[in-house]
């Protein structure tokens, strides 16, 4: 019996060896990941810091507003899960200049 208590405090001691050695492994990697993080975030402010210099304007710059444009074919709700389209302009269904702006093709 106490044979096998001490064959389980060995291999409990290895495994608590090995277990610090990957612990020591992964504290390592973390630093390096933390100074390339670092390395990177330095990279990219002096990078965002030229881009300010030459003028170009930064993609997450917001544009100024613009007034909202409503589309020809904007649907109009008036039933109840059935939408209504608002009907083109006149002009757009004139057909009498068609013969100008497209030949006929034989």
């Amino acid at each position: 019996m106490v044979k096998m208590l001490h064959d389980e405090i060995n291999t409990l001691k290895s495994q608590n060896v090995e277990l610090k050695q990957t612990t020591n492994e992964l504290k390592a990697e973390k630093n390096k990941l933390r100074s390339k993080k670092l390395r990177l975030k330095e990279k990219k402010d002096h990078i965002e810091q030229r881009i300010k210099t030459l003028g170009i304007p930064h993609h997450s710059m917001k544009l100024p507003p613009t007034p909202y444009v409503v589309p020809k074919l904007m649907p109009v709700f008036s039933y109840p899960a059935v939408p209504m389209w608002n009907f083109p302009a006149h002009t757009s269904l004139n057909t009498s200049k068609d013969h100008a702006h497209n030949p006929p093709v034989a």
